[in-house]
């Protein structure tokens, strides 16, 4: 509107006032790009000098935390003095060096400046602790807390001042968060329930309160550590979270162990079943071959020589006593008396008196020294509670065979075991072959 009320006679003024108007107006664009520049100089320089501030103080951080030096960390200080990280780390120093009132007032000076640091406060009740200030710890420890929940380190320590202070139920509820979140610590917490409970199993369970499968596993173990009894098998059963290949070693272990009701009850997953309902309890698996066998098995299955040599072992589907199937042995040249053709674990009761009884068949059986069927101690292997008679010729007619035993009041297995009876010669040839088929045992 203002332009449009100019006469023509005022034009001429116009032009004569716009070039100082242009001059004016470069002027102060140029002082103000001037100003503009000055400032921003002013301000990188600034920012540059800070930075080279918190380098050198980052410099003398790190070294006052591998020299442990109270010099280095107050150097770090002046040249940081609002640095919550330098406090932090002086009071660290100052906490290994013993000077816990030192580190007490550091730890609180870098909550000041940065109250939420779940880890200073974590510091703190460290400190705070060291200086017999429970309440304080506690009150230090639940503000960690508060700032990271989900953390198992401020729980654990919690969880230890509060026992310590006589509430032992509030300590194990943090015990028990801390162990949720952190493997590691749960098996602490199961070292710390061990001692507290003096190796009492179900003051253990009490105390831990295991919510997932995966931990009562890992206390079945810690429990194995110890010296399992029948008591801790309960720990080890869930089939869900022990793959078989992992249930085949444990079981192997515990048999090398001479825990041989506990692998049972493992190998058979059901360790709340009562050991006499045990389906392999006293009873020999697969007794009449109708399973496959392999060289590979271990545990309470048929174990067969893994490396025969003058003898091979196979499943007979034309031979058979019961079902359809019997196991051939068939022996061609010198086998060293004693050698292990095969074998299998039975649980047993001790202090009681037992019948095996299997079916045999023989072909042709050549030589000095026969193969026996011998019942072991699986404690003492090399001691032999029975011995078949020598496998004698058959014919073409199948022979049932009865072998009675004892087992000692010490006896919780015994080993079956096909072998040959000591030669009288050096060189003992045999030639042949032996089915056997239906294999029981009963009291």
């Amino acid at each position: 509107m203002f332009f449009l009320t100019i006469t023509l006679s005022e034009i001429p003024i116009c032009v004569k006032i716009l070039p100082p108007i242009k001059v004016m107006a470069i002027k102060y664009f140029y002082h103000r790009q001037k100003i503009t520049a000055i400032i921003a100089a002013a301000i990188s320089l600034w920012l540059i000098w800070n930075l080279c501030l918190y380098a050198r103080a980052s410099f003398y951080v790190s070294a006052a935390k591998k020299e442990v030096s109270i010099d280095l960390a107050q150097k770090a200080i002046k040249m940081t003095p609002d640095s919550a990280d330098v406090y932090l780390e002086r009071g660290r120093i100052f906490e290994k060096q013993n000077e816990t009132e030192q580190a007490i007032a550091d730890f609180e000076r870098s909550l000041k400046l940065r109250p939420d640091d779940y880890f200073a406060w974590l510091q703190l009740g460290f400190a705070r602790q060291k200086k017999s200030d429970s309440e304080g710890a506690i009150v230090a420890f639940r503000e960690s807390i508060r700032l990271a929940p989900f953390y198992g380190f401020p729980h654990w320590h919690l969880g230890g001042i509060l026992r310590q202070t006589g509430r032992g139920e509030e300590g194990w509820g943090e015990i028990r968060k801390a162990a949720a979140v952190d493997a590691a610590l749960f098996w602490e917490a199961i070292n710390l329930a061990w001692t507290e409970s003096r190796g009492n199993v179900q003051k253990i369970k009490e105390l831990l309160q295991p919510e997932t499968e995966a931990h009562t596993l890992l206390i079945g173990f810690f429990l194995l550590e110890k010296g399992a009894t029948l008591d801790a098998a309960s720990f080890l059963c869930s089939s869900r979270v022990l793959p078989n290949e992992r249930r085949q070693v444990l079981v192997n272990r515990l048999i090398n162990r001479q825990e041989f009701r506990l692998a049972l009850m493992i190998n058979a997953g059901d360790c709340n079943t009562e050991q006499n309902n045990l389906s392999d309890f006293e009873k020999i698996k697969n007794g009449s071959f109708e399973n496959e066998i392999a060289f590979d098995k271990e545990g309470f299955d048929w174990q067969l020589n893994s490396a025969p040599k003058n003898f091979q072992i196979s499943v007979d589907h034309n031979q058979f006593f019961d079902g359809r199937r019997s196991l051939k042995i068939n022996f061609n040249g010198n086998v060293a008396a004693g050698t292990l053709i095969l074998k299998q674990l039975v649980v047993v009761q001790p202090g009681t008196r037992y019948r095996l009884t299997f079916a045999l068949k023989t072909g042709k059986i050549v030589s000095d020294s026969r193969p026996v069927l011998v019942v072991s101690d699986a404690s003492a292997p090399s001691k032999n509670i029975s011995v078949s008679v020598p496998f004698t010729e058959t014919g073409e007619n199948w022979k049932k065979t009865e072998i009675d035993f004892q087992t000692s009041d010490q006896t919780e297995a015994v080993w079956l075991i096909i072998t040959r009876e000591p030669c009288r010669y050096q060189a003992c040839p045999i030639f042949g072959s032996i089915w056997l088929d239906d294999l029981k045992i009963q009291k």
